[in-house]
């Protein structure tokens, strides 16, 4: 039967209202004893129209709910660890923060997220809070706990929070109650009900009672709830809830940045404050005071020196903690152990001893662990940590812009795959550790099992993803043929290879296996046309260069000799009948049949090659022809090889230049610049033990320019180039021999302060220097334009004749050089007029209306 003007159905949190004189009514034979705590419960309407206060004693009432409740996560259970608080004096900055937010209960922000890293301090900050505010002002915690089954159910959040609030804000216990009592089994509901019933409605409708205004609910570890989808659930629950300006309550979350918690909590951006531990300033001044604390307590319980270990050593600790407060917890704990001693344990931690017993990194390392398996693609995984080892390790800003393009993978699709990993590694900008401490567990084997990455281990992974990277891509502009036209591809790994030596410092074995693929893609390209230039094709041509020049200084070579007998002699019975089908070649000036017999002659050719007259004769045939047309049929790395060395052979071999005169040179001089174009080698004769004569340098800069110096100082004319004997690697780049094996040079300016030379012979020094550039800029090649203003890069032999200690490069270099390196100004310097504007800056001395006149001769 409906009561006028009430609601006959009402709400179950509603405590039930029943006239007083009926309570007791027809009750008779029973006892009360103890000291039980009776109350009047309901409304009495009689007559006085008194109103009382319903009171349930105790636990009374909430029998129900109790096991559905995680005494074990509450801020103050014995669970929990009683030093997991900020250290004095630490954390202020945060803490004040905190504090001003829960001391103005009229803020419109309802949820303050503090979020970091693994280790860096969320749990110890929010024990702190929950400690020292009174049960009213912070009215409710749960720390959840991954390992414990107990704190890991987010079913559990709401009857736990329920619960405490029936006790911290006692007019809302009724209302629970009768909620129970009207459905018993609610903590058996799904979370939208039982915070609907067991916290929204009851903290709604005693508003007006609560000691304090909007009182704090602190909810710590949120990642740590074993279901994700219940994370996001009750995270939308609670942020709906705010929503409602008449929602007294605020809650304090701390987690690790998830990707989850963070694209739920930006739904309710509007009502919600946010404090990053990583990037807090105060961080690393935090940690430091923390060690400086502890270490003067242990020194001064253990009578040990106060100033010990000294701060050379807190500061170590306090680099490798990276302002999170875990590593340094941690081997304070380690080290303050009292059944040790504690400068023994130090030295554990710093690898000084091996340790005994438990690593002083062992619940550092179960946390890790236990993040690094929650990771679904494992294998994806793992070569990521590999890449990160690797990047970390070399010294080339800007490398972890690569990481999708090595991954090969959107930048979309690398976040998702590493979404759970966001309590490690940070998202911002680029993906990068937190801490430093990571990188030490990954490196350690003992430490990381599975998961271990050497330095070496993780260099090696990253060469291959870069070989993979360039194959990739180089392979997609076979297929298109007009893909580097509108190539904009610029790696920041590009920086790591383009320099001797490269950043990736592994042995020759891990190189040649990493670039095998790359062999192969070149043996390939060498089959079609050269692929247009862009950056990533260079860097192509860079590790091919390193890995020549890592094979060379690693393995002797023995060195090759030209036979020095006549071309027309015959030196074997096979050779004298091959000379006669070299000649019916030449005769019937068949390119193709003269290039396959030389191929076919080297091919058989010992691995130390012995150039015999056969050879000489095909060569000298083959050099009669167009040297691009020669380098277009040249199809393996390893033929390209051989050609190279036998042409160096024979062009620095003065009774072949006799022979065959300055023409063959030059031809032979182009035939190698077109190789070279197509495949990046060097003659192996650079890296024989050579005498030096005239001293040498070391020549730094980009890998391509220095080979192409190389390359262009042993097969150019040694009448005008001071040709380099051999090439020995240092630490600060190739270390180039110059000089010659016949005679002695002597530089330009050490001959003018030697001599004092007249008006006449300086301008016959410069007619000299004229004819040096001049010959140059015939074989297409360039000077660069800074070096020939300085005198001392020229050289004079006996009979004065100039000669250059080159520094330039082919001319295509130039007109390359927006694809190849647009990063550097210099090329723009490295062009046939621009050398000649310098040559007329060379000789101060010389009166300038005689410069043009030599300007003639350089370009004529």
């Amino acid at each position: 039967m409906q009561t006028e003007g009430h609601n006959s159905v009402p709400n179950i949190a509603e405590p039930a209202m029943v006239p007083v004189a009926t309570q007791f009514q027809g009750a008779h034979g029973f006892n009360i004893s103890g000291n039980p705590i009776l109350a009047n419960i309901g409304v009495n309407s009689g007559v006085n129209n008194v109103t009382t206060v319903n009171n349930y004693g105790g636990t009374r009432g909430l029998e129900k709910l109790e096991n559905f409740v995680s005494f074990a996560a509450l801020h103050n259970s014995s669970e929990q660890d009683p030093d997991r608080r900020c250290h004095p004096g630490t954390r202020e900055n945060v803490l004040n923060r905190l504090r001003h937010w829960i001391d103005n209960p009229n803020s419109t922000d309802r949820i303050f997220w503090l979020y970091g890293p693994a280790g860096a301090g969320k749990s110890a900050i929010a024990q702190t809070i929950a400690h020292g505010y009174k049960q009213g002002e912070v009215a409710a915690t749960f720390f959840f706990y991954r390992s414990d089954p107990g704190r890991n159910d987010g079913n559990r959040l709401f009857t736990t929070i329920a619960w405490q609030l029936a006790f911290s804000i006692p007019a809302i216990k009724d209302f629970i109650v009768h909620a129970l009592d009207k459905t018993p089994h609610l903590p058996m509901t799904n979370l939208e009900t039982q915070f609907e019933q067991l916290v929204a409605h009851p903290t709604n409708n005693t508003a007006c009672q609560m000691p304090q205004l909007a009182p704090v609910i602190i909810i710590d570890g949120v990642d740590e709830c074993a279901n994700e989808k219940l994370q996001r659930r009750f995270l939308s629950v609670i942020g709906n809830a705010v929503k409602d300006p008449h929602c007294p309550l605020r809650f304090l979350i701390c987690s690790r940045p998830e990707a989850l918690i963070d694209e739920t909590l930006n739904q309710f951006e509007d009502f919600t404050l946010r404090i990053d531990l990583a990037t807090l300033d105060d961080s690393n001044r935090d940690v430091e005071k923390y060690l400086l604390d502890k270490f003067s307590d242990i020194a001064s319980k253990r009578n040990l020196d106060p100033s010990w270990p000294g701060q050379e050593i807190i500061e170590e600790i306090v680099f490798k903690s990276s302002g999170n407060f875990i590593l340094a917890s941690t081997l304070m704990r380690f080290i303050g152990d009292e059944d040790h001693n504690p400068e023994s344990q130090l030295d554990i931690v710093r690898k000084l001893q091996p340790h005994r017993t438990m690593s002083p990194f062992a619940l550092l390392d179960e946390l890790y662990l236990e993040i690094l398996n929650r990771q679904l693609d494992q294998d994806f995984l793992k070569t990521f940590l590999a890449l990160l080892v690797g990047r970390s390790s070399i010294e080339t800003p800007g490398l972890c812009r690569d990481d999708t393009t090595l991954m090969n993978i959107s930048e979309k699709d690398l976040r998702i795959k590493l979404r759970k990993m966001r309590s490690l590694l940070k998202f911002k900008n680029f993906i990068d550790v937190y801490h430093k401490s990571f990188l030490d567990f990954l490196q350690d084997s003992s430490r990381s099992g599975q998961y271990h990455v050497s330095i070496q281990g993780g260099q090696k992974q990253y060469l291959k993803l870069i070989v993979d990277s360039v194959v990739r891509h180089v392979s997609m502009a076979i297929g298109q043929r007009n893909r580097h036209k509108t190539c904009n591809s610029s790696p920041g790994f590009k920086f790591v290879v383009k320099k001797y030596p490269p950043g990736i410092d592994l042995p020759v074995e891990d190189w040649e296996e990493a670039l095998k693929p790359l062999l192969d893609l070149q043996d390939k390209l060498l089959k079609t046309s050269k692929p247009r230039p862009c950056r990533v094709t260079q860097i192509m041509r860079d590790l091919l260069l390193h890995l020549t020049i890592l094979q060379r200084i690693s393995h002797p070579i023995a060195a090759a000799q030209v036979v020095q007998s006549n071309i027309e002699e015959a030196v074997t019975k096979w050779s004298r009948a091959l000379a006669t089908k070299v000649r019916n070649i030449k005769a019937k000036k068949k390119s193709d049949s003269c290039f396959s017999l030389l191929i076919s002659l080297l091919q058989k050719s010992n691995p130390v090659m012995t150039v015999d007259t056969a050879i000489i004769d095909c060569m000298s045939c083959l050099l009669a022809f167009d040297g691009s047309d020669t380098a277009r049929r040249v199809r393996s790395v390893s033929d390209a090889q051989k050609l190279i060395d036998v042409v160096d052979l024979l062009i620095n071999n003065r009774s072949f230049l006799r022979q065959c005169g300055p023409d063959v040179a030059c031809q032979a001089a182009h035939l190698v610049s077109e190789i070279f174009a197509r495949v990046p080698l060097l003659p192996e004769s650079l890296f024989l033990n050579r005498p030096t004569n005239n001293g040498g340098w070391v020549t730094i800069g980009i890998l391509e320019v220095v080979c192409q110096r190389a390359l262009i100082s042993r097969i150019l004319d040694h009448n005008y180039i001071l040709p380099v004997l051999g090439i020995e690697a240092s630490i600060d780049g190739l270390y180039f021999n110059h000089g010659s094996i016949y005679e002695q040079y002597e530089s330009v300016d050490q001959w003018l302060q030697r001599s004092s030379p007249n008006f006449v012979t300086r301008i016959r020094l410069m007619v000299e220097v004229a004819r040096t550039i001049r010959y140059i800029h015939s074989m297409d090649i360039i000077l660069d334009t800074d070096f020939i203003q300085s005198v001392s890069f020229f050289y004079l032999d006996s009979n004065l004749r100039a000669k250059v200690r080159f520094i330039g490069s082919f001319a295509r270099l130039s007109k390359e050089a927006s694809m190849y390196y647009h990063e550097y100004h210099r090329f723009s310097g490295l062009t046939y007029e621009d050398n000649i504007s310098a040559f007329g800056l060379l000789f101060d001395s010389v009166p300038s209306h005689f410069v043009p006149v030599f300007s003639f001769c350089v370009h004529h």
